[in-house]
This record gives C-alpha cells, structure tokens and sequence, in this order.
C-alpha cells in the first residue's frame, strides 16, 4: 500500500510506503534519522570548536579560523532545523549510507585534534591541513548521503552545506598556498 505525500513544491507528489498511523516514516525509523542528524550536527559543532581554538592559537590566523567557525555553527543550526522537520513529520528519508561507528570515529578524531590544538602540539601548518582533511573526507563530501530524502528543504540544506564545504577547502587552500611562499 502506498499513499501520496505533498512536497513543499504543490506540483510535486512523492510516493512513501504507508505505515499503520499514516505517517510516512515510522517512529524506529524516525528514530535512526534523527540520532544520524543529531550526529552531524555534533561533528558541524565539534568543527566549529576546533577553528576556534586554532584562533587561540594561531592569532596571527584569528579572523580566518573565526570565519570558518561561525559557518561551521551556521551548519550545525540548519542540521537542527532539519531535526525539527523529521520530528515534526514533515521530512521523510531513511538512513543512507553512514553508520553511526565511522562517525563517532570521525567525530573522536576531531576532538583528539582540539585537545592538540589547545596544547600546543600542532604548528599552523598541521592545523590548516587538518582543517583541509576535515573539510575534504568523506563525511564533509558526501555529508548528506547520511540520509536518503526526496524533500526539496533537504535538498535546498544538502546543495548549501556541499557548496560552503567546497568554499571552505578552497580558502584553507588558499591559506596554505600563502604559508608555503612566505
């Protein structure tokens, strides 16, 4: 049995399984996007905390890492947004291709790298290439294949979160390229 759902765009139907409440995504499933989301936006904030202490560290770097940052918590808020839709019943997907191990490896590899930072370990260098293999994995790439949607509002996030990556890699890019002639 199938029923038809209304995309945000009225030209548009979407075909979702019913389930026994009428609600496209059961609760289990639900549940699986939302832990998923919940650990996005973790990783989005996690980034954020990492550029703020490379702009303790590095001062000369302030208003860069500071830039990074804010978008980065940008992120994580559109991520939170993106919760409250599937909450709200309003979004329908399924968890894609992620497992919620590599992210938590990922997420712990981010925060090995703050405690780095905060101690003095890394030179400018190390950092702004961390931050280009953070910018550059396969989490920040395929960031959203995390979950499997047909919602314009997904997509919209999706198109914007990919765009900001690709900006964000070409201005540590750029960083690096500056360092390395000087």
């Amino acid at each position: 049995m199938h029923m038809f759902a209304l995309d945000a765009n009225p030209m548009r139907f979407r075909l979702f399984p019913s389930t026994r409440n009428g609600n496209p995504m059961n609760a289990t499933v639900m549940k699986q996007v939302i832990e998923i989301l919940e650990k996005l936006k973790n990783i989005e904030l996690a980034l954020a905390e990492f550029y703020e202490a490379c702009s303790v560290a590095f001062s000369e770097q302030e208003t860069f890492f500071h830039a990074l940052k804010k978008e980065e918590n940008k992120h994580a808020v559109l991520i939170s947004e993106l919760i409250d839709v599937v909450r709200n019943g309003k979004l329908e997907g399924v968890p894609g291709r992620f497992k919620m191990p590599a992210l938590n490896v990922y997420l712990d590899g981010i925060r090995a790298s703050i405690e780095k930072v905060n101690s003095g370990k890394l030179s400018l260098i190390q950092v702004l290439t961390l931050s280009m293999n953070y910018e550059k994995s396969i989490v920040e790439k395929k960031f959203f294949e995390a979950i499997q949607s047909t919602s314009s509002q997904y997509d919209s996030v999706k198109m914007l979160l990919g765009m900001e990556t690709k900006e964000h890699c070409r201005r540590i890019a750029d960083c690096l390229e500056e360092l390395k002639k000087a």
